[in-house]
């Protein structure tokens, strides 16, 4: 288990959200940008997780400047939440993903709507 401490790291997940950030620990001797080399770096390509950043890192080669920042926008939202909640395992979680969309959406709805509402009044003064 990691030891958490609370940290001013400013949270992907909105304003005002504190985040407990894993503390940091010395885990390579890599310095600068010299690579690892030899079986650790075979061994992390050939492991599931390895095979998936590859196939990322492949996938992201293809990709404009714009869908970079949308996938760069998912994944800090996925760090912020590892941060909070520690590593997402789809397996074992228990949440009803299903629900959890719906409200999402429906929320999403109301921000969309008070926005345009904003941004009429606004215009009409």
């Amino acid at each position: 288990m990691r030891t958490q401490r609370s940290s001013s790291v400013r949270s992907p997940l909105g304003r005002g959200t504190e985040v407990r950030e894993p503390t940091r620990r010395a885990t390579s001797t890599r310095q600068g940008s010299e690579r690892a080399s030899g079986p650790a770096q075979a061994s992390c390509q050939t492991s599931p997780v390895g095979q998936i950043r590859k196939r990322l890192t492949s996938i992201s080669q293809h990709l404009g400047r714009d869908e970079l920042a949308v996938l760069i926008l998912i994944a800090e939202r996925l760090r912020g939440g590892r941060l909070i909640y520690g590593e997402l395992h789809l397996a074992t979680d228990r949440r009803n993903f299903r629900r959890e969309t719906l409200e999402e959406a429906a929320d999403m709805a109301v921000y969309a709507a008070a926005g345009l509402l904003r941004k009429d009044r606004n215009r009409r003064r």
